[in-house]
């Protein structure tokens, strides 16, 4: 199966204080790693992001048509533009996810949306999304419900439960404290 991968960078970064994509994690950007993980995986990466200097990263980008509607609009931007009826999503603030947890989301073939669980939590910017869902994440969008997890209540979801043993790989960076642990300073 071929796979479209959709990198979330349209956030506006309010508690890191400065443009998560771009600041550097092991000397190259955020966003990079994850484009770098998903060439892997993909027939072409797609950058949802409303800050043109992301859209460089991938193939190409796209803007969210749904303003101001977090990553359920990037989500529904990336999967009305992929050429694939599958799409690999990943927000560009995870730079630990690793090959092997993508092998796994990617083995499952069956449903509208396949989300990464760790110790019980719900991972729903790492994960496959159908085409197939576009009318209903559209339908949330119009009805401004934006919580992921409501969305994947109303999807036919498949949650992957990945051990605890790789619980750190799904950490993701979203201020400075966590960015300078992170890097180790």
């Amino acid at each position: 199966m071929s796979y479209s991968g959709i990198i979330l960078a349209g956030g506006k970064s309010s508690r890191m204080g400065q443009d998560k994509a771009l600041m550097e994690f092991d000397r190259i950007p955020m966003i990079q790693h994850i484009a770098t993980l998903l060439k892997d995986f993909t027939s072409e990466i797609i950058v949802a992001s409303n800050n043109e200097d992301h859209h460089s990263y991938g193939n190409f980008g796209v803007t969210d048509t749904y303003k101001n509607s977090g990553p359920m609009a990037g989500i529904e931007a990336g999967l009305n533009a992929a050429s694939n009826k599958s799409c690999l999503v990943l927000s560009c603030d995870s730079p630990f996810i690793t090959k092997s947890i993508l092998v796994e989301l990617t083995s499952e073939k069956d449903n509208e949306a396949i989300i990464a669980t760790c110790n019980g939590r719900i991972h729903p910017l790492i994960g496959i999304y159908r085409k197939s869902s576009i009318q209903t994440i559209q339908s949330h969008l119009d009805q401004k419900q934006f919580k992921m997890r409501r969305l994947l209540e109303d999807l036919n979801t498949k949650y992957m439960r990945f051990p605890s043993s790789v619980e750190s790989a799904f950490h993701n960076i979203n201020t400075q404290e966590e960015w300078h642990q992170a890097i180790g300073k």
